[in-house]
């Protein structure tokens, strides 16, 4: 097993410094898969954890694939089929200016399976300086800063790292104090609004 564990960690080696962890609860979704938690840990991932990972023990394992250097050496795509027209959903709010806040990969295959472009999307927003000046892969819409969610005005947010919702909203709460919506897409579509809030 020590061999094989060598090699996984070869294989799917990313940054050093730091990894996310996913703890399931006792408390399942309307799909019947249980309900999730997830964590950045500031710290090396630990053999311990990896060997745990392996053999299916909680909390589950995730590796960030882009190390220290801005290199990657591997990915993955989990894709999940929602019974829901996104599309259909972002045409209701017509004449509302719509962004999206981070753009992260799961993000942009949501933007592209559901064709939710420039049309539709003025900005999307995103913490780090590497992705800001650039466009979006396929859809094309401008990547600047989160700042400028209060500076453009904005009606609502759609956020495209849904896991880390309640981390990202709580980072933003001046947009909803300012009357901003934010929009949860996956895995049940959720408006959060200043009444609806809950730290």
């Amino acid at each position: 097993m020590k061999k094989e564990l060598e090699k996984f960690k070869e294989i799917f080696e990313g940054l050093d410094c730091a990894y996310g962890i996913t703890k399931k609860s006792a408390q399942f979704t309307e799909k019947g898969k249980n309900k999730t938690e997830s964590f950045t840990i500031h710290k090396p991932p630990i053999t311990q954890l990896w060997n745990d990972h392996l053999i299916g023990k909680d909390p589950a394992l995730a590796i960030i694939p882009i190390n220290k250097d801005n290199k990657c050496k591997w990915g993955c795509i989990d894709i999940d089929i929602y019974p829901f027209d996104h599309k259909k959903f972002i045409q209701k709010l017509n004449n509302k200016k719509i962004v999206a806040l981070s753009a992260p990969a799961k993000g942009m295959t949501l933007l592209n399976y559901c064709k939710i472009d420039k049309d539709f999307i003025d900005f999307a927003t995103e913490k780090s300086s590497l992705k800001r000046k650039l466009f979006t892969p396929g859809t094309l819409i401008p990547v600047t800063s989160d700042s400028q969610i209060i500076k453009s005005k904005v009606d609502y947010a759609l956020l495209l790292a849904w896991n880390f919702s309640k981390e990202i909203i709580n980072n933003n709460i001046k947009f909803l104090k300012k009357g901003g919506k934010f929009i949860i897409p996956i895995p049940k579509v959720k408006i959060i609004d200043i009444k609806n809030y809950k730290s």
